[in-house]
């Protein structure tokens, strides 16, 4: 439990890095100083940037032959996915090299489920 709390408030503290960086960047990219979003339109607007019709545009302009198969909530879906694989995979990995290097014995009565990444 205690794991997880110290990664949950390194992921919080790069939020805030990554937010404090947006926030110093909005004059150089010509968003207005009345603008209270963090994704906000330029060019004096006072509106926010929408995701979906971002993604959307990108899609377009990527030239794929079907653009409107791609959506802000199946991307989300698949992002989710393959970060739980990866995190998965990762488990599984160390459980693989923990039996070749003969230290299985670290991950003793532990289901992978319970398996941290830096168990090992």
């Amino acid at each position: 439990m205690e794991k997880n709390s110290k990664i949950r408030k390194n992921a919080f503290a790069e939020l805030i890095r990554f937010h404090s960086l947006l926030i110093s960047k909005r004059t150089d990219c010509g968003i207005a100083g009345n603008n209270p979003y963090i994704f906000a339109c330029s060019k004096n607007s006072t509106q926010s940037l929408r995701g979906h019709d971002s993604l959307s545009k990108m899609c377009k302009l990527a030239d794929l032959r079907n653009p409107e198969l791609i959506t802000a909530t199946k991307l989300r879906k698949y992002v989710a996915t393959v970060c739980q694989s990866t995190v998965e995979l990762t488990k599984d990995s160390n459980l693989l090299m923990a039996v070749d290097e003969g230290k299985v014995s670290t991950f003793a009565g532990k289901s992978l489920a319970d398996i941290d990444i830096d168990d090992k």
